[in-house]
């Protein structure tokens, strides 16, 4: 085990890291467990008043444990893990330093990987426990709640965040700026999706096509399946007196596999990019020059796209207005973009 992970990189990888695991926890506690603390705080208010119906509040704990409105603030806060694992690493004293240890590139991918995760696995054990002791302390108010709703919600959640982890590692391995990548990483998990859904519209208005059509039909279902978000989201289903809609994740070993699929996909192709990262190119937008069209290409098109989104649609069907606003944005997409990897190449 020390040899695959040694002692000085998980110590050193653990100083970078540990903020990570407060913040984490902290976002988890906010969003979920201080949420369904105030809602049960009204409940009772309601029922000491006698204006409470369980019957339309049945499912209370289950609905608010399972919304997504913690998916945003974790995204950001495990974008803020890998950056705070990269950052040392992309300082040129640090790189140099690094490369003259005994230790490969593989290792210090790894400890980087294994030390994230950790901190990740821990901020949601934490989190777990916490709720599972709200969950029996107050068993009579969780009312038809099971208490697998915990364990189900913290895997698919954790899956999630292990997922985008891994794919943020990625795009820190193709960059050499740090702060850059923290930034492109969380934006390129959602660009598939949003290129999808541009292309989408664009063609569905340039050749008056229905929304049945069999083309406008398939970027739908690819963009659907693009955008990760719905791996989280839950299906509603009627109880057994058809009174209450409860949500629940339908098809949740097909989410896990996905995940998990996306996970280890994200870490063996950013083991590989950081095995083949060099010293001379810390500091520079991209470590890999072939990477640089894809880039360039990549944010016009996604510039147009948005520009087209904002402006064009909402200013007519015509084609040629449609056109010239995505033309427009590509090209001011296309010079920005090159204007920052020429500088950044410098």
């Amino acid at each position: 085990m020390k040899r695959v992970l040694p002692q000085a990189l998980l110590y050193k990888e653990w100083k970078s890291a540990r903020w990570g695991l407060a913040g984490l926890t902290l976002v988890l506690v906010l969003s979920r467990l201080v949420r369904v603390q105030l809602e049960l705080k009204w409940l009772i208010e309601l029922a000491q008043a006698g204006n409470l119906t369980v019957a339309h509040h049945s499912y209370w704990f289950q609905t608010l444990l399972f919304s997504a409105g913690a998916v945003a603030p974790t995204l950001v806060t495990v974008a803020g893990l890998a950056f705070l694992l990269f950052y040392p690493d992309r300082q040129g004293a640090t790189a140099s330093f690094l490369n003259s240890m005994p230790f490969t590139k593989m290792q210090l991918f790894d400890v980087k990987w294994a030390v994230g995760a950790g901190v990740i696995t821990g901020a949601y054990l934490i989190h777990g426990v916490l709720l599972s002791a709200f969950y029996f302390l107050n068993r009579p108010w969780m009312f038809s709640t099971p208490y697998r709703a915990i364990p189900i919600w913290s895997s698919l959640q954790l899956l999630v965040s292990l997922a985008a982890f891994s794919f943020f590692l990625f795009v820190h391995s193709a960059m050499g700026h740090s702060l850059a990548a923290a930034v492109v990483g969380p934006i390129c998990s959602f660009v598939p999706a949003f290129m999808a859904f541009g292309l989408r519209d664009i063609i569905y208005l340039n050749f008056s096509l229905s929304y049945d059509n069999a083309l406008i039909v398939g970027l739908s279902k690819a963009a659907n399946i693009l955008y990760w978000p719905y791996l989280v989201a839950p299906s509603y289903l009627a109880d057994a007196r058809g009174e209450v809609m409860y949500p629940e994740f339908d098809q949740l070993g097909v989410r896990l596999l996905v995940l998990g699929i996306i996970m280890l996909v994200s870490f063996f192709l950013g083991r590989a990019l950081y095995r083949r990262n060099s010293v001379e190119k810390v500091g520079e937008l991209l470590m890999f020059s072939q990477l640089e069209p894809v880039l360039i290409y990549g944010f016009a098109i996604c510039f147009g796209l948005l520009f087209n989104q904002i402006f064009g649609l909402g200013y007519g069907s015509g084609a040629a207005m449609i056109n010239t606003f995505f033309l427009g944005g590509f090209m001011g997409g296309f010079f920005l973009a090159r204007k920052v990897v020429y500088y950044y190449r410098q």
